[in-house]
């Protein structure tokens, strides 16, 4: 529940909004994935919750787009260990 609210106030502070070419491309590709694209398709666009979903992960996939594009990385090498270990106590 917690990282939804953050989503959501992220995407509102970025003012970020989705392209309806977007959104259409997503539903065809998501459709394609199914036996009957066709058909799919038509179900997709007849359920508001489908498009919601889709938009909301369109969105969501914006907001990550957009705190990488300003995150300050600095690249370290890390052996295999390491990272399998990570908070462990020592």
């Amino acid at each position: 529940v917690q990282i939804g609210l953050l989503m959501t106030e992220l995407i509102t502070r970025a003012q970020l909004q989705l392209d309806p070419a977007v959104v259409e491309a997503r539903i065809k590709e998501a459709a394609a994935q199914q036996p009957n694209p066709e058909e799919a398709e038509k179900q997709y666009r007849s359920s508001q919750q489908a498009i919601q979903q889709i938009q909301m992960g369109l969105l969501e996939e914006m907001a990550l787009e957009w705190v990488a594009a300003r995150a300050n990385i600095t690249p370290q090498a890390i052996s295999f260990r390491e990272v399998m270990n990570f908070g462990a106590e020592a």
